[in-house]
């Protein structure tokens, strides 16, 4: 059978695609700063630091992060042809004043509240710009856009749909008489029918339950 669609997600994919805004610009905000000090960073780099700065296991994560990259910028230095150690040399550095990153890494707990995160094959960074990738609205669409898997869940999402269909008609019409049927959000009213947003739809979570036992 063909796929059959069961839900587009329009809610989840427009506040994906605003988070990647805000993403955006906080990460090219990051990115400035660590310029600012003669530091380039990658997005990788970026997301991997975010993990870590606020850990209470890694209090120092930010100014090991800033002196490995000076460090990694400054080669392999050597005395007289004796190569300098790293460690030695780590202990002589004098590290740039790093505040300004520091208080850029504070706002990302804003920024990443709510499951949200840095989702990194949705950037580029080239030059010096931190953009959103050309297909990256494409992916979000595709994402939160669920078909079903096989036979089985294509059968029961007709059936399913044929249900919703009806029982959103009813709705229609009685809505002259000043009632209609109902319930909570997301809150399956039957096995298999979802109440959201003013209309009966299939629960996504059903027909996968069904799937597996194809």
């Amino acid at each position: 059978m063909e796929p059959i669609l069961i839900d587009k997600d329009e809610r989840r994919i427009e506040e994906e695609k605003q988070h990647l805004i805000v993403v955006v610009g906080f990460l090219q905000q990051l990115h400035d700063a660590f310029k600012a000090v003669g530091i380039d960073v990658t997005l990788p780099e970026m997301a991997n630091l975010l993990q870590y700065v606020n850990m209470v296991s890694r209090p120092h994560a930010l100014e090991e992060f800033v002196a490995d990259k000076m460090l990694d910028k400054a080669g392999e230095p050597n005395f007289n042809g004796v190569p300098i150690r790293r460690e030695k040399l780590r202990d002589m550095l004098d590290l740039p004043d790093f505040s300004a990153i520091a208080a850029t890494i504070g706002e990302y707990q804003l920024i990443s509240r709510d499951g949200f995160g840095i989702r990194l094959n949705l950037l580029t960074l080239a030059a010096g710009v931190v953009a959103k990738g050309a297909g990256a609205d494409a992916s979000l669409e595709q994402e939160f856009t669920y078909f079903t898997k096989n036979d089985r869940g294509a059968e029961v999402a007709g059936h399913l749909k044929a249900v919703c269909d009806s029982l959103n008609g009813w709705n229609v019409f009685s809505n002259s008489f000043g009632w209609e049927l109902k319930g909570g959000h997301d809150e399956e009213m039957i096995p298999g029918v979802l109440y959201r947003n003013g209309s009966f739809m299939p629960s996504l979570n059903f027909i996968r339950r069904q799937e597996a036992l194809a």
